[in-house]
């Protein structure tokens, strides 16, 4: 081995990888590094953001989380039997909630057909919600049960009911 290699041990290589540093970038991508910031800022101009009078508020998901530690608290038992933390199943039941709340309105259908549609979104979106719950040993049909009762209590507490026509 020469000595140069040590340094290089690509050398003597037939196609050697391109090393660039900043220089040879700029050189060779002047139209990024052109931009003040480093970036080109019409790529952003269609990008709408989100102020906070657009977002909505965690009180409706707080008010749900309140029903489910109040009214459900065997989906808790249920869940925590095989030995998941109580902290863990708040932020399970707690991220279902959040799910159902940002996508209410692209349901429809009586409550147990919302129920359906959003337990299969669920399952799609948020794989990683019935992977925790299998790694604690809750079976298949548990966890589903536990999840439609958790959408349950987010359908019928979300959103007030409308009033009667007068």
């Amino acid at each position: 081995m020469q000595y140069n290699q040590w340094f290089n041990p690509h050398m003597g290589m037939a196609n050697p990888p391109i090393y660039q540093n900043l220089y040879t970038a700029r050189a060779v991508y002047p139209s990024f590094y052109g931009q003040p910031n480093g970036y080109v800022q019409q790529a952003y101009d269609g990008f709408e953001y989100y102020d906070e009078e657009t977002m909505r508020t965690p009180e409706d998901v707080n008010r749900v989380m309140r029903v489910l530690n109040q009214q459900y608290g065997t989906i808790y038992t249920e869940i925590q039997r095989g030995g998941m933390d109580r902290k863990l199943a708040d932020y399970l039941f707690r991220s279902t909630v959040t799910f159902a709340d940002e996508n209410y309105n692209n349901y429809t259908g009586n409550i147990d057909q919302k129920i359906e549609q959003a337990s299969r979104q669920l399952q799609r979106r948020e794989p990683w919600i019935f992977d925790i719950m299998r790694i604690y040993s809750v079976s298949p049909a548990s966890q589903i049960r536990i999840v439609n009762t958790v959408l349950r209590a987010s359908f019928e507490n979300l959103r007030p009911a409308p009033l009667p026509p007068r």
